[in-house]
């Protein structure tokens, strides 16, 4: 398990700009009434272990942060079927995301993020083989413990915007 190997002080919940006792959170993502979701689960230490119901694979760095991730994947079209994605991340000095590249067997991708003063993701650019995409966020409500509950992506290119809703649970 991934969790297991962090220092003291490193939380993943700090990646996903989490604050308070969660146990986990479910993002879903509605796109002019096409919905998909994620979910993730964290330990009592705010460690990610699952990602969409499976245990997450992963290795760290000197920091405890998560340096390497490894997925299943549905294959598109074929329920069936699996591929893994490799992740890479990378850190700013404020410990914060701002680059993964990913590869697949059949493609690498990159995303590259960029924040608001106070810590919420305010821009998230993707670039593969086949396409280049600028995202933008605005933020519409906020629970108690300061987390995002509900926030629009909007994709640059086709004026289209997805609302994202994080449905998050708390630890009592």
């Amino acid at each position: 398990m991934c969790g297991l190997f962090a220092q003291a002080g490193v939380k993943d919940l700090d990646m996903f700009g989490l604050k308070g006792p969660v146990d986990s959170i479910c993002i879903i993502m509605n796109d002019a009434g096409l919905e998909w979701q994620n979910e993730f689960t964290f330990d009592e230490h705010g460690m990610l272990v699952e990602l969409d119901g499976m245990e997450v694979e992963c290795t760290r760095d000197e920091l405890g942060r998560m340096k390497t991730i490894i997925v299943e994947d549905v294959v598109e079209d074929n329920e069936d079927a699996f591929t893994t994605i490799e992740m890479h991340l990378f850190y700013d000095n404020a410990g914060r995301v701002v680059k993964v590249t990913s590869m697949s067997a059949d493609e690498t991708w990159t995303q590259n993020y960029r924040y608001h003063h106070n810590g919420n993701l305010k821009e998230r650019d993707y670039d593969s083989v086949d396409s280049d995409e600028m995202l933008t966020y605005v933020y519409l409500k906020f629970d108690d413990y300061g987390n995002w509950t509900k926030r629009q992506e909007k994709l640059a290119s086709m004026d289209q915007t997805i609302t994202q809703t994080r449905n998050i649970t708390y630890r009592k």
